[in-house]
């Protein structure tokens, strides 16, 4: 997340630079909510169910959606260690098809999956400053107008990828950038009957 705000929100979008043009403060994102009602900072980079929430209370504004900065990005994706790779192999093929049978059931079946999705994060329904108040589910559905769920990985999703690692690299938390085909590895996918 450190690497997106500074490489891809601050330089790449607003062209500023972070610790220079603007202060950076790490914090948990549980925290950020109250931390913008209360003035402490005038901004936040921070994920749902967060962002949903201040939305609906009226506690703040999307300033930038990095969804349609870099459309469809990879938000989420699975990792293994490679001792888990090799060790267990049916069970990663397993987990796959699991998502993958997750990821279409959130497709599918919306409202239901909001339902699921609340309870799992354990969502409290919220009030505005109007008084109007929003069920866990209205949540979800609100951070669904900004995220997507995908089984696949795309030549597009390899790129954003690469372009994290160089960034990571300029920002000088790596020394090398590695290879895409060093870190994200495909026929996994392929195993499991995914294209």
């Amino acid at each position: 997340m450190d690497v997106l705000l500074r490489g891809v929100v601050l330089q790449q979008q607003a062209g500023l630079i972070a610790d220079k043009d603007v202060h950076v403060l790490s914090m948990p994102a549980g925290n950020m909510p109250a931390a913008l009602q209360q003035g402490v900072v005038d901004a936040a980079f921070t994920w749902e169910p967060f962002i949903s929430e201040a939305l609906l209370r009226g506690d703040a504004k999307l300033l930038l959606d990095v969804n349609q900065a870099q459309p469809g990005y990879p938000w989420y994706v699975l990792m293994a260690l490679p001792e888990a790779l090799k060790d267990r192999p049916d069970d990663v093929v397993k987990l796959i098809r699991a998502h993958q049978k997750a990821v279409n059931f959130i497709n599918q079946h919306p409202a239901e999956a909001d339902r699921i999705i609340a309870d799992a994060f354990k969502l409290q329904a919220i009030k505005n400053a109007d008084g109007k108040s929003f069920p866990p589910e209205a949540l979800v559905q609100e951070a669904r107008k900004r995220i997507q769920w995908s089984v696949s990985l795309t030549q597009q999703d390899g790129a954003f990828f690469e372009q994290l690692m160089k960034d990571s690299q300029a920002l000088g938390y790596m020394q090398k950038a590695p290879e895409l085909n060093e870190f994200v590895d495909t026929h996994w996918l392929t195993k499991a009957g995914i294209q």
